[in-house]
């Protein structure tokens, strides 16, 4: 949500994990968008933790890295921060008042933004009137310390590009997500749930006509299957990952590994996810979950989507691809990019930010 210099061109979308650095570019509009350049580039342990910077010139090389083995033409970079770095509000303003709202969203800061504001960007949006009648207006701020910024913003100077626009991971994946159900569902009124299981962390999201309805972020992630694998056989969590998206493969020299450790975690999460659906389901005033989008690290693991299905009750459960409404530009792998598309979520979104709404 933080804007840096003027923006209005098109972005490359960025998005950082412990894993992986993800970039994705695009052209054309928000309606028909085409993917231009992709890239996922590995990243060693000791340069990002999740949510801190430990090495900045090692993360900005790395980015320096991805950037010039995806053949990137762009410069400007819209980048994700975990949503836990950025504390969003939202209140209401008179329509006379929006002609310095900064005034108001200070005071609305300083009262309700436990940080000293004195030490964040603050930045603010106006949304929607509140009615028909336009006297009112919703006006959205976001607050992130300033540490916290510096530390991508500089990591992206370092790599030579210029970073235009930083907003949380969950704004971009509604950014997506919203232009997914009007391609997919053409302004339906259904509520999707999209399910992110991260390398730590699980995202879960309802969707309702192009607004965040309902969140909850629960801990664990593939993190925990890695490490399990690795406590038990002895393997680096690199081999880890390997041995968890495909078990199959590693049958013969370990072969408790997915009836023992691969299932349970596919089980137990399956199991987290109907409980958000019947958790949201309760709350709601509305119709129920009706669509389930999977996405993250997680999603290549054997069996997911089809557990998920049983465990649900709900038919429509898929993988979700960000860019799969999209066209492809000429150097683009329709195959490659499938392949890629779950862990695309964030950056994807960041990218469709970059298009006038």
């Amino acid at each position: 949500m933080f804007s840096l210099g003027n923006k209005k061109t098109g972005t490359i979308g960025v998005q950082i994990t412990p894993l992986q650095i993800r970039m994705v570019e695009l052209s054309g509009t928000l309606s028909a968008p085409t993917v231009e350049h992709y890239w996922l580039e590995p990243l060693a342990p000791d340069i990002y933790n999740g949510s801190d910077v430990l090495d900045q010139p090692k993360l900005g090389e790395a980015i320096k890295a991805a950037y010039q083995k995806g053949k990137f033409s762009g410069k400007n970079i819209s980048i994700a921060l975990p949503a836990h770095l950025i504390i969003s509000r939202e209140f209401v303003l008179t329509a006379e008042d929006l002609s310095d709202p900064q005034e108001f969203v200070d005071k609305e800061a300083a009262a309700n933004v436990p940080m000293d504001i004195e030490d964040c960007y603050l930045d603010y949006q106006v949304l929607d009137p509140v009615d028909s009648s336009n006297t009112a207006f919703t006006v959205a701020y976001a607050a992130s310390k300033k540490q916290h910024v510096d530390e991508y913003v500089g990591a992206i100077e370092i790599a030579g590009l210029t970073p235009k626009v930083v907003d949380s991971d969950q704004n971009a994946m509604l950014h997506v997500l919203d232009a997914i159900a009007l391609y997919q569902f053409d302004g339906s009124t259904e509520s999707v749930m999209s399910v992110h299981i991260g390398h730590d962390q699980t995202k879960y999201m309802v969707i309702r006509e192009g607004r965040i309805v309902w969140t909850h972020d629960q801990s664990g992630g593939l993190r925990d299957l890695q490490e399990s694998i690795s406590g038990m056989f002895g393997v680096e969590l690199g081999d880890a990952l390997s041995m968890a998206l495909n078990p199959g493969a590693y049958a013969e020299e370990f072969p408790s590994l997915e009836a023992d450790l691969v299932q349970p975690f596919v089980d137990g999460h399956a199991m987290d996810i109907l409980r958000a659906v019947e958790q949201y389901n309760e709350q709601s005033t509305v119709l129920g979950v009706n669509h389930l989008w999977l996405s993250g690290e997680a999603c290549g693991l054997p069996g997911l989507e089809d557990t998920v299905r049983d465990r649900s009750g709900i038919e429509s459960v898929e993988v979700a691809n960000p860019l799969g409404h999209c066209s492809l530009g000429s150097k683009i792998k329709a195959e490659a990019l499938l392949e890629a598309a779950p862990v695309l979520m964030v950056a994807a979104g960041m990218a469709f930010r970059s298009f006038p709404q």
